[in-house]
C-alpha cells in the first residue's frame, strides 16, 4: 500500500527535522531494523526507529470504502550498561515530543505511552510507542 510507505517516509523526515535541533553529539539513527548503525562503536545513546502495524478494518459502507490501520512508531534509545540512563531519557524525550498528539502527513499520532525499560545484549533499552491510526483507501 502506497499510503503505508508515504507514511513510513514521512515519520523518517519528522524523525530527521528532529535529529537536526539535538545538538548534545552527533546523533546514529538506526531504522526499521537495518542495523545501518554499529553500536560496538559508539560510546552515546543512539536511537532506534520502528513502525508496527498491528490491525485494520473496514471504517465505513461508503461505495469507496476506506481502511483504518492501526500501529505504532516505536522510538527506542539504546545506550551501554552501565553508561547511567539519563543521556538515554534525555534524547527520548526530545525525540518523541514533537512527533506525538498531532497530525503526520495522513495519519493521526496519539500519546506516547512509556515502556518499561529492558537490558539486551549489554545495552540498556527505553522505549516509547507513539500510536496512530490511518485511513486508507480500501480499493
Amino acid at each position: 500500500m502506497q499510503d503505508l510507505d508515504n507514511f513510513r517516509a514521512a515519520v523518517n523526515t519528522a524523525i530527521e527535522a528532529t535529529r537536526a535541533t539535538f545538538t548534545d553529539y552527533s546523533l546514529a539513527v538506526d531504522y526499521e531494523n537495518r542495523h545501518i548503525v554499529n553500536p560496538d562503536a559508539l560510546d552515546n545513546p543512539y536511537l532506534c526507529v520502528e513502525l508496527k502495524f498491528v490491525d485494520s478494518g473496514q471504517r465505513d459502507l461508503n461505495p469507496i470504502r476506506t481502511q483504518r490501520v492501526l500501529g505504532f512508531v516505536i522510538l527506542t534509545v539504546k545506550c551501554k550498561v552501565g553508561a547511567g540512563t539519563s543521556g538515554a531519557l534525555k534524547l527520548l524525550e526530545h525525540m518523541y515530543k514533537p512527533l506525538h498528539c498531532r497530525k503526520l502527513g495522513a495519519a493521526n499520532m496519539e500519546v506516547a505511552k512509556l515502556v518499561p525499560g529492558r537490558e539486551v545484549k549489554g545495552f540498556w533499552c527505553q522505549s516509547i510507542m507513539i500510536p496512530f491510526w490511518l485511513d486508507t483507501q480500501a480499493f
